[in-house]
């Protein structure tokens, strides 16, 4: 089965916070049908997870599906705020798509893991060169 994400190591301080701060939420980790005693084992776990490693596998053991993708938006976010005030952000525009359009590209993003903007790369960018090509 592949992993549902890689928690790196640049970002665990922030995935540990995001993590920690979920845990106010009583429905976390798990979601509305966890039992309180499944809660209590997870943050058991949780003060052992010392590593971006063993977060990782920790949230592998504990975290649902929507959670996992929440803690990756949030995670990227921080990236991104990180890389701004560093000075190296990669530059975005602006896309508007009808509804449908972007009904496809993020469930096609969400199935390989990846950004929307990462999937439009992937896809086109073969495309993309043979356009330069033949110009």
């Amino acid at each position: 089965m592949r992993k549902k994400y890689d928690i790196q190591a640049l970002d665990y301080e922030y995935a540990k916070r995001w993590i920690d701060n979920k845990f106010r939420d009583a429905a976390f980790p798990g979601g509305a049908d966890a039992a309180p005693e499944r809660r209590k084992r997870a943050a058991r776990a949780l003060t052992r997870a010392g590593s971006h490693s063993s977060l990782n596998a920790w949230c592998e053991k504990w975290m649902t599906s929507k959670e996992w993708n929440a803690m990756k938006n949030a995670i990227r976010a921080a990236r991104l705020r990180r890389e701004k005030q560093r000075g190296t952000a990669i530059p975005t525009r602006g896309v508007d798509l009808n509804v449908m359009a972007h009904q496809i590209v993020s469930a096609l993003a969400k199935a390989e893991g990846v950004t929307i903007s990462e999937l439009i790369e992937m896809k086109l960018k073969k495309d993309y060169a043979k356009l330069k090509k033949s110009r």
